[in-house]
């Protein structure tokens, strides 16, 4: 066996390492912004998102952003016990846990009358392929052999046909 049938296998090992361990370790951004013209009569359809999107809602002065406690206050545009997040936009939300959130203005009747609400649907994220345990462990095998296969070659035994 010379010596660039042993260079080729140890190249080939330390590519896989490297391709197997950047799955295990990466992990790619799949958050999505979901744009929303927040004026008065415009029809908000229900936003299906995810744990990590983030909602943009763009919209001049004399509106506000206010979010209900739950479904019932919504229905009603009833913001005695919403929570006012801006009073002047673009207002960034970013949406962090599972659940389903509703927003509306509370001025005037934009809520009630304009089509100022906003009912969100947030699933939690996906697994990510790349945080599979698997590969980390893949990756750390492939790095052990290449170590082996390195210290093999720095022996007395790695100088056939030299």
């Amino acid at each position: 066996m010379n010596r660039s049938s042993l260079t080729i296998p140890l190249k080939s090992l330390w590519m896989l390492a490297i391709l197997v361990g950047s799955f295990g370790i990466a992990s790619k951004s799949l958050a999505v912004d979901h744009s929303v013209t927040w004026a008065f009569g415009t029809s908000q359809p229900p936003i299906a998102a995810t744990v990590g999107d983030t909602i943009t809602f763009t919209y001049a002065t004399g509106h506000n952003v206010q979010q209900f406690p739950d479904q019932v206050s919504f229905g009603g545009c009833d913001f005695t016990s919403a929570t006012l997040l801006q009073g002047t936009g673009p207002l960034v939300v970013a949406l962090s846990s599972a659940g389903t959130f509703y927003y509306g203005c509370s001025v005037g009747f934009h809520c009630a009358n304009g089509g100022m609400s906003l009912e969100v649907s947030v699933a939690p994220a996906p697994a990510v392929p790349g945080a599979n345990p698997i590969f980390v462990l893949l990756g750390l095998v492939c790095a052990g052999l290449l170590a082996v296969r390195a210290g093999a070659r720095k022996g007395p035994s790695t100088s056939i046909g030299a």
